[in-house]
């Protein structure tokens, strides 16, 4: 694999779309700069951004605040690279709003053909780029990163960790670290050792209720036993029942007829009662009628007078009509007056005049209040611009700070951030009071610019607001003319309804008078109306009187002869229902036989409910006791197979076992395949340390727990060993890169990848120039293994050095933001 070109657009600290070709650079590349200016930012994160989805050693959600610029935004990365002479181009971006962040990826192929390049799309989305893209140079990030690239803080963690760590660090290396799956095992075998102890407990509980099988068949014969002699006593009483339902038909029977001969003579007796009383009431209307002829002289003089009364009011009526029209008139007059005071009230004249003069006042300011407003604005905007300046500078000192702090914090001695200089404890905690001063500085012009702003965002929202209300005042001037015309318009119209309502009250009392000398009264149109109808219905009830009468005259006769037919109707009765109280008795005394039968009916059939009721009660205990037997035969089947899963874990907790014990553990298959790996890493380390260290062997010795690194020196002809630690800081620093180099290559071996560039980040910083020069230069030797070596550091000797084909320039500009220059 190798890289060809990346471009980034709106990425962390670079603005816009930023493009580096590394095909047009050579094999050896410096990319040099300053601490923080984006140099690792472009090679690395955004490479594997590009690659993995990741920046910053983190996922896309936990990278998102580095990445995007600001709190919302989009950030683009694009990388061509090429396997075995077949180039591919990944795209991926990450767009950030509102808290969250969505991620797009494609992956082409690049083409050639009579017209050039072509892509062709092979994988889109996310997850399907980074599966296609692990499949092509057989890489995650993890092994990327330990393969491609070498840092500074990996070459020193190698030389400077415990034996014990270092074990660990190659093991997470080749991926060799098998704790995880040595705790899974444990889990399995505690999980099986867990459910063992619960089986042995289910099967005591279940051999012991299988005991109870004799006892459930004792108790199921006692119980058929019973139930058979409690049937044959519940037949005995069901013919018993039998023999009273026969006896009770019978009686039922006479009973039925006895009933029919007194619902006959009832209905006879009914119909008795029925012309007495209509008898009774024949005479009573004779009398009524009598009466009623005697006052008809009464009812015609009262119609008479009736008449005449309603014949004056049909006269009176146009002049009642047209009083009560002119009432409603004037009531809808005077509503009307009403209801223009109001509205002049509402108005408010003076207070209108008073406000169309301060809206034409303030008006003629407009101009001052926007001239103002602009002013403003412009000296805002400078003071914002002056504090984003300060919070970059304010961010890049306290990064600095904090990398002392540490160092401080821990004891350990450290080198400058800006120059890689070696720092005692002292001389670091002077320069990060160095950097606290310039910070609190910047921190109190900033609060300064920013209390001044305050004031100036408040004077311009004072300024805003006189704005507003001279829009406001715009918008005011026409309702309140319109107002004004509408009060001139209204007091008009109110006394010409004044002069309206006086004219009607004088016609209304005049033609009052006149219509009270006619009728005795003053009625108005509805009492008028009432009057009539009341007078109406009267007549209409004296004329029906006097019909009701005429009628009656002729009925009186008819009504006397219908009396003489109804009791010769009534004397046949009598003597036809003067049996009913003989029937009566005896049907009394079948009811009360049917009652007795009925009652010993229900006692017995109450005792064959009970019967069956207990009968179903015994049944229902056979029942459950057929189920236990077929629950004991099922827990006995239960038995065997957790006899059977028994064993079987008894088996696989001696497979966990030995898995726990001899595979996993740090002595078993780990510690084998780890001395496997470490022999290849120590045949390529001697061919770095040829290279590299010249004098001086170094070895990879695996123990039982822990690797030491055995460092021999050839002095006249003779071998030296001495410890790791009585080697000088650059010594170390230079056997620590050897053994990176060779761990990379052995890992590129294992996973079948051929990564043809290396990148050295910051790796060389703890070396004296002499000794920095000397690598440089044997770093071309391994321009054979590989077909891009890029070198990124902030030391300008490593940036002049002639041993590189290409320099490349990352700076930050006024504005924070990281520049590519490419010196010609």
């Amino acid at each position: 694999m190798n890289i060809e070109k990346i471009i980034v657009d709106n990425f962390a600290s670079y603005k816009g779309k930023c493009e580096l070709r590394f095909n047009t650079l050579g094999k050896t590349i410096s990319i040099a700069g300053n601490t923080g200016s984006g140099k690792t930012t472009l090679v690395i994160d955004a490479l594997t951004f590009a690659l993995f989805g990741k920046a910053y050693g983190s996922d896309l959600e936990k990278s998102r605040g580095w990445v995007v610029r600001g709190p919302a935004g989009k950030a683009y990365v694009e990388l061509v690279f090429s396997i075995d002479e077949v180039k591919y181009l990944v795209r991926r971006s990450v767009i950030a709003s509102q808290g969250r962040s969505e991620s797009e990826a494609t992956l082409y192929r690049v083409i050639y053909d009579g017209d050039g390049e072509k892509i062709t799309a092979v994988a889109r989305g996310s997850r399907e780029v980074d599966q296609k893209i692990r499949e092509l140079i057989h890489m995650d990030y993890k092994t990327f990163m330990n393969t491609v690239i070498v840092r500074q803080g990996d070459v020193s963690g190698i030389v400077e960790a415990k034996p014990s760590d270092v074990r660990r660090i190659f093991e997470e290396a080749f991926g060799l670290d098998f704790s995880t799956a040595l705790e899974k095992a444990k889990a399995e075998k505690n999980l099986r050792e867990k459910r063992l102890e619960e089986i042995r407990g289910e099967i005591t509980q279940l051999k012991r209720r299988i005991s109870e099988r004799e006892e459930v068949v004792k108790q199921l014969n006692s119980l058929i036993f019973e139930v058979n002699n409690l049937n044959r006593k519940r037949e005995e009483l069901k013919t018993e029942i039998n023999k009273l339902e026969d006896e009770e038909r019978t009686v039922q029977r006479e009973l039925d007829e006895t009933k029919s001969k007194l619902l006959t003579i009832e209905e006879k007796i009914e119909k008795l009662n029925e012309i007495d009383r209509e008898i009774k009431t024949l005479e009573e209307n004779v009398l009524s009628y009598i009466k009623e002829v005697e006052e008809e002289d009464e009812y015609r003089r009262r119609y008479n007078d009736r008449r005449s009364k309603l014949s004056i009011l049909y006269e009176a009526m146009p002049q009642i009509i047209e009083i009560q029209n002119a009432e409603t008139i004037l009531m809808e007059k005077r509503k009307l007056q009403n209801d223009i005071k109001k509205e002049l009230v509402k108005i408010e004249y003076e207070k209108l005049i008073n406000e169309l003069d301060l809206f034409k006042q303030n008006i003629e300011r407009e101009d001052e209040i926007i001239s103002k407003k602009h002013k403003l604005k412009l000296r805002i905007d400078e003071i914002k611009g002056r504090i984003n300046v300060l919070n970059e500078q304010i961010r890049e000192l306290d990064s600095i700070r904090n990398i002392l702090d540490v160092a401080i914090e821990k004891g350990e001695i450290t080198s400058c951030p800006i120059c890689g200089a070696d720092l005692t404890i002292e001389k670091a905690i002077k320069l990060s009071d160095h950097y606290s001063n310039e910070i609190n500085t910047k921190i109190e012009e900033k609060l300064k610019l920013e209390k001044h702003l305050s004031v100036l965002e408040e004077d311009l929202d004072k300024v805003e607001y006189e704005l507003d209300k001279v829009k406001q005042y715009k918008a005011l001037i026409n309702p309140t003319t319109e107002k004004i015309r509408r009060w001139t318009e209204l007091n008009e119209k109110l006394n010409e309804v004044s002069l309206e309502i006086h004219d009607l009250e004088e016609k209304i009392n005049e033609e009052g008078r006149a219509l009270s000398l006619r009728l005795g009264k003053t009625y108005t149109y509805r009492e008028a109306q009432d009057t009539i109808k009341a007078i109406e219905r009267e007549i209409d009830e004296i004329q029906v009187k006097l019909d009701k009468i005429s009628e009656e005259k002729v009925r009186l006769s008819e009504i006397r002869s219908t009396i003489k037919k109804l009791s010769e109707e009534r004397s046949r009765l009598v003597a036809e229902t003067s049996s009913y109280n003989i029937i009566k008795e005896n049907f009394n005394k079948l009811k009360s036989k049917l009652m007795e039968i009925d009652k010993l009916l229900d006692n017995n059939r109450e005792k064959l409910n009970s019967l069956s009721k207990e009968i179903g009660l015994i049944e229902g205990r056979i029942e459950e006791n057929k189920r236990k037997l077929n629950e004991i035969s099922r827990l006995e089947e239960e038995l065997n197979k957790l006899n059977k899963e028994k064993e079987s874990l008894e088996r696989e907790i001696r497979v966990y076992e030995i898995i726990v014990n001899d595979i996993f553990s740090t002595q078993g298959l780990p510690l084998r395949l780890l001395r496997s790996r470490i022999r290849e890493v120590n045949s390529y380390l001697q061919n770095y340390a040829r290279k590299l260290l010249r004098d001086i062997r170094v070895l990879i010795d695996l123990s039982e727990d822990k690797i030491n690194f055995k460092v021999i020196r050839r002095v006249d002809g003779i071998d030296d060993e001495k410890d790791l630690s009585t080697y000088s800081g650059g010594e170390k620093t230079l056997i620590g890169f050897c053994i990176r180099l060779a761990l990379a290559k052995a890992l590129a071996r294992r996973i079948g990848s051929k990564v043809r560039f290396l990148i050295i980040d910051e790796g060389l910083g703890p070396l004296s120039k002499d000794l920095r020069s000397s690598i440089l230069e044997a770093l071309v030797e391994l321009t054979n293994e590989y077909d891009k070596i890029i070198v990124i550091s902030h030391m300008e000797d490593i940036r002049d050095s002639a041993v590189f084909d290409s320099r490349v320039n990352i700076y930050k500009d006024e504005n924070g933001n990281s520049k590519i220059q490419i010196p010609e």
